[in-house]
């Protein structure tokens, strides 16, 4: 701490409330059956033949729809139409589990969570002030073994960054301006409300 020197305080500070989850779309994406792409549920097929049923059929573009009125046939009945969201858990794309166009749409999500808090802050442009720290403290509920680990929150702090490059709250975030990184995790009961609090230390 005393490397830091004199002077290093609190410049600014924000609380805003926080989710487990982050909204992808406001309405899934209907996804339909397509010829040889995925694995039909015995209710389309004649138990006997395992061919369709005749009030099913595969149009010119291998899509099944109805036989009568050539609708499509839903995949996913329980999940379109309706809002998607995302565990807000960087354990997923460190370990590669979702797709890079899943990845950039997850970031964007999280990103323009945080902009409608974090563009109302007064920008720190004083060259005297840096380098700074930044400093996320993840008030959750907890969970107990599902807790998520205080190390998968980073993506987080890769986020909160560039929103903050964005916006021009700071002009960058490269190690001349933004020199160190803390997040911690404070538990507390299923009753209370979840927030996250930020704070930005630097030269005064």
């Amino acid at each position: 701490m005393s490397e830091r020197g004199e002077g290093y305080q609190l410049l600014r500070q924000i609380t805003l409330p926080i989710d487990d989850y982050v909204k992808l779309a406001d309405r899934g994406r209907i996804k339909p059956y397509i010829k040889n792409k995925c694995r039909l549920p015995q209710r389309f097929l004649n138990k006997e033949t395992g061919e369709l049923l005749d009030t099913f059929k595969w149009n010119h573009k291998d899509i099944l729809v109805t036989t009568i009125d050539n609708n499509v046939v839903i995949a996913n009945t329980k999940s379109a139409g309706k809002p998607r969201y995302k565990k807000i858990n960087g354990q997923d794309i460190y370990n590669g589990n979702i797709s890079r166009t899943a990845r950039a749409t997850f970031v964007k999500a999280l990103h323009n969570q945080l902009s409608q808090f974090i563009k109302n802050i007064e920008p720190i442009q004083d060259i005297h002030n840096f380098p700074l720290g930044i400093y996320l403290y993840f008030h959750v509920n907890d969970k107990g073994k599902h807790n998520i680990d205080n190390d998968n929150r980073w993506i987080w702090t890769k986020a909160l960054q560039d929103t903050l490059v964005e916006y021009g709250i700071i002009p960058d975030d490269n190690p001349y301006i933004v020199w160190e990184n803390l997040s911690r995790t404070i538990l507390i009961s299923p009753e209370s409300e979840q927030k996250l609090t930020i704070e930005i230390y630097g030269y005064n």
